[in-house]
């Protein structure tokens, strides 16, 4: 690992390529590699509101080092937007039921994963309730708040969110995420949520891997 990223900083000293970037590097892996003098430029991680590894040091790191953090699944391709905002029906013994999860892609999956460690469906779903709360609050989409949330993590100019486009209403939705801020009662009010979470834990990739 250490060896490629060494390769590819000669390809940088030889203006072959501009910048070195990494993938799904824990802290550890990642020190090492700056450690042995590459330039690191950003390292891109999973990062949300369900999988918030990222906080166990290696935001903190990047921050440190002038690294950037290119997330994905900030929105949890798509469990953290208003498509899953819905009412419940009451079921048997006045449980409340929702419409089943329709876990039809490999994405889904490995997201539904993450809500199962973060704490099951049903504190996702209440995550879901303060995500509605914040969003019509500020006037904008579930999804922009979840975006945000992850951007205004650490110095706030650290992380920079990967966001999918499936057509052009998500270039205007996904820009609004830019038109405001959370303040200390949305974080207080998620944060609620997030402080009851049992997973998942460890650095970035961690469980992925087997940690």
């Amino acid at each position: 690992m250490t060896d490629v990223a060494l390769a590819l900083a000669d390809c940088q000293a030889k203006g072959l390529i501009r910048f070195v970037g990494t993938t799904n590097m824990d802290t550890a892996a990642l020190a090492k590699i700056v450690d042995a003098g590459v330039d690191v430029a950003v390292n891109q991680v999973q990062f949300s509101l369900l999988d918030r590894r990222p906080l166990n040091g290696m935001l903190q790191y990047c921050g440190e080092r002038g690294i950037k953090l290119f997330t994905y699944g900030s929105v949890g391709g798509g469990l953290l937007s208003d498509k899953y905002d819905e009412q419940p029906r009451s079921g048997l013994f006045g449980k409340p039921q929702y419409t089943p999860v329709d876990l039809n892609t490999s994405s889904l999956k490995m997201y539904w994963n993450v809500v199962k460690q973060f704490g099951g469906q049903e504190l996702w779903r209440e995550l879901l309730g303060v995500l509605r709360r914040v969003a019509d609050k500020h006037g904008v989409s579930m999804a922009n708040v979840s975006l945000r949330w992850v951007m205004q993590q650490g110095d706030g100019a650290t992380v920079h969110p990967i966001v999918g486009l499936r057509g052009t209403s998500h270039i205007a939705d996904n820009a609004r995420t830019l038109s405001f801020s959370l303040d200390a009662a949305d974080m207080a009010a998620l944060g609620a949520v997030l402080g009851r979470a049992s997973g998942p834990r460890g650095d970035a990739y961690s469980f992925e891997r087997g940690g």
